[in-house]
This record gives structure tokens, C-alpha cells and sequence, in this order.
């Protein structure tokens, strides 16, 4: 059996918001159209009887067509929750993105908070025996979601 990761998805609150600040931000393109969807088939598959969404599907342009995708989905009725994002709280925490140079990781970080995104710590940097050093930062997209900017250096 071969698996593959095919994609992860955020529920957003506002799809056209978030889609535009990885578009902006993070340099993602549109790799599937938007659609709607709804019907008993997606209430069953999903377990949200009258489910009803609208859907993007984004790629980094290094992955190529058949590369990760990044799902975001909207649902009509979405279920508003305030509590903020932490990192310490079980479940999907964060998405990672990794750049080449820690001046690339400072404009990345710019980018971020140039189109919408937040801050949750600060830039912070160790050397690791045996691995190198690691330079990274956590951060939130408009809605909240935790990402990780983050640099690998030998």
C-alpha cells in the first residue's frame, strides 16, 4: 500500500481572507478552483447532517501539481469558537514552512504580519548538537491558525 499526504485543510471563517494571505504571505497558488459543495453525501461523509461548504485548494510552487495541497474550506453554518490559539493544547497545532536563510525567514515574518497575521513568540535561535542550528518563530494567520516560519542551517 503506498499513502501519501494529499492535503491538509483549515475550516475558515472568512475563505477568501485566508486564501488571500497565503497567497500574499506565504506565496501559495490556486491549484483547484473554488467550488461549493452540499448533499446528503457530504453530511454523511463529514458526520455535519446539512453540511454545506465552499472550497479552495492552494499549492506552495515548488510542490508541482500533484504536491501537497493546503484545503481551505467554509462552511455555511461554521461554528465559532474564541478561544485563542496555543501551542501547548492537543490536536493539529501548527503548519510549518521552512526557508533557506534567516533573512529570508525575517521577511517572511514581515510578509506575515504585513497581510494580516499575528505574532506569538518571538524569533528564537539554538544550536543543536549534531543537527545545526535552528532558527523559527510562531506565528498566527488571520483566523488564528498557529504556522511556524522556521531555518535549518548546518
Amino acid at each position: 500500500m503506498k499513502i501519501r499526504l494529499a492535503h491538509v485543510s483549515i475550516t475558515a471563517r472568512d475563505l477568501t481572507r485566508l486564501r488571500r494571505f497565503y497567497e500574499k504571505a506565504l506565496g501559495f497558488v490556486v491549484s483547484r478552483p473554488g467550488r461549493g459543495f452540499s448533499g446528503d453525501w457530504l453530511g454523511k461523509g463529514t458526520g455535519v447532517p446539512g453540511a454545506e461548504i465552499k472550497r479552495v485548494h492552494l499549492r506552495l510552487p515548488g510542490e508541482g501539481v500533484d504536491g501537497t495541497q493546503l484545503e481551505i474550506i467554509e462552511y455555511a453554518d461554521t461554528v465559532l469558537e474564541d478561544t485563542p490559539p496555543a501551542a501547548d493544547h492537543p490536536g493539529l497545532r501548527h503548519l510549518a514552512f521552512e526557508v533557506e536563510s534567516p533573512e529570508e525567514l525575517a521577511g517572511l515574518r514581515k510578509l506575515v504580519l504585513d497581510n494580516g497575521g499575528g505574532e506569538l513568540g518571538k524569533i528564537s535561535e539554538k544550536e543543536i548538537e549534531g543537527l545545526g542550528t535552528v532558527m523559527f518563530v510562531y506565528m498566527t494567520d488571520p483566523e488564528g491558525n498557529i504556522i511556524e516560519l522556521l531555518n535549518w542551517r548546518a
